[in-house]
């Protein structure tokens, strides 16, 4: 699935390591793309890659990534989601929950990917939808 500016989401597996090579700055996942699960891939994403990662050691099974790949490595990346709400808060810097001053909460719910999102939801006249499925939101 491909979101804005030719970015995928991914889901991670598994996290292989943290450190890499002579303790290195990266960790190394498992992830398939959020619309194929059989399409795993090993990645390494560089520390300095992150947008808004707080601490790679709260990255877990489950989480969802927003990833942009330049000649095959991961050039861009960010923790959009995770199916637990705390474990997304403690994965992501606070400064970026919420870059809207008039929002209030850190995240929502989509219940059709199963993830707390942390990014604004998309707008239309009178809803909001999932950035990532374009499912309206419950209440919307």
């Amino acid at each position: 699935m491909t979101v804005a500016g030719n970015r995928q989401v991914y889901i991670i597996d598994e996290v292989v390591h943290f450190g890499g090579f002579f303790q290195g700055d990266t960790v190394g996942v498992n992830a398939h793309p959020k619309e194929d699960s059989e399409s795993r891939r090993v990645l390494t994403i560089d520390d300095h890659v992150w947008d808004n990662l707080k601490d790679k050691h709260n990255l877990s099974q489950g989480t969802a990534l927003l990833l942009r790949f330049h000649l095959g490595d991961v050039a861009e990346a960010s923790v959009l989601g995770h199916p637990d709400r705390e474990q997304l808060r403690r994965a992501i810097r606070e400064r970026d929950i919420s870059p809207n001053p008039n929002l209030r909460a850190i995240a929502y719910h989509c219940r059709a990917c199963a993830l707390w999102i942390a990014q604004e939801p998309e707008t239309a006249p009178g809803r909001y939808a999932c950035v990532i499925c374009h499912t309206p939101l419950a209440g919307t």
